[in-house]
């Protein structure tokens, strides 16, 4: 995840629940502000994006006890034994983009579920394709968060997404208007009214700038050229 923010916190769940290609009867979460609002050992209170994903999923949420390890103690087994056999192999390695460091996490997470137990004669690869079965199948698309906000296209043909502060290219003609940003965890896209004007992977990074080349005036796409160098 980008952070442990709502958006970034529900994207990770998604994906787990994705990468396991099924839905379980539960998830218990660890009173993670992102997930839960009040943490009770009875009646614990979620926040509304954690409700509408359970919702989606058709799951339900439970908590553990606040400091209490004893509810969780595989989970906490297993993040010791993840950061043993998964992240110690790569700590002295460099990655230079999140995907190549994301290829490398995966290859040592296959190595890792392809050993052995030390007193059983299985793999986790293998005592998971039996639990697979009690998973219930997914739903068509996965849960997803879209937010619209109001954006003035700058004189410099961007508009800014507040909430990453992060700016975005549109064509240079629209200078001046103020345009519909429909973004999600991943994306972002800019309508002129009911027409689309520019799609954009989301960027996290603030102050920075994604630009498309044929958004720009002639003369700024030929700086460009001759410059050979992008920002980054």
């Amino acid at each position: 995840m980008h952070s442990q923010q709502q958006e970034a916190f529900i994207a990770g769940l998604n994906h787990a629940l994705y990468f396991f290609g099924g839905v379980p009867l539960n998830i218990k979460l660890d009173n993670l502000k992102s997930g839960v609002k009040k943490a009770n050992r009875y009646d614990p209170e979620f926040t509304d994006l954690m409700m509408s994903f359970s919702d989606h999923f058709g799951l339900n949420c439970t908590t553990a006890r606040v400091a209490k390890p004893k509810d969780k103690p595989h989970v906490e087994g297993a993040v010791l034994t993840s950061y043993r056999r998964i992240y110690a192999p790569l700590r002295n390695k460099f990655y230079y983009s999140l995907s190549a460091l994301n290829a490398a996490i995966l290859s040592q997470l296959e190595v890792h579920h392809s050993m052995r137990f030390q007193n059983k004669p299985d793999t986790r690869n293998g005592m998971f394709a039996t639990e697979k079965l009690l998973l219930r199948p997914l739903p068509d698309k996965p849960f997803e968060k879209y937010c619209v906000v109001q954006a003035k296209v700058r004189k410099n043909y961007h508009v800014q997404l507040g909430q990453d502060k992060h700016f975005y290219s549109v064509p240079y003609q629209l200078i001046g208007k103020t345009l519909k940003v429909v973004y999600t965890q991943d994306t972002v896209e800019i309508y002129d009214q009911l027409t689309r004007v520019a799609f954009h992977q989301r960027i996290s990074r603030s102050y920075g700038y994604t630009s498309v080349k044929e958004h720009m005036p002639v003369n700024h796409q030929h700086h460009n050229e001759q410059r050979g160098w992008d920002s980054d």
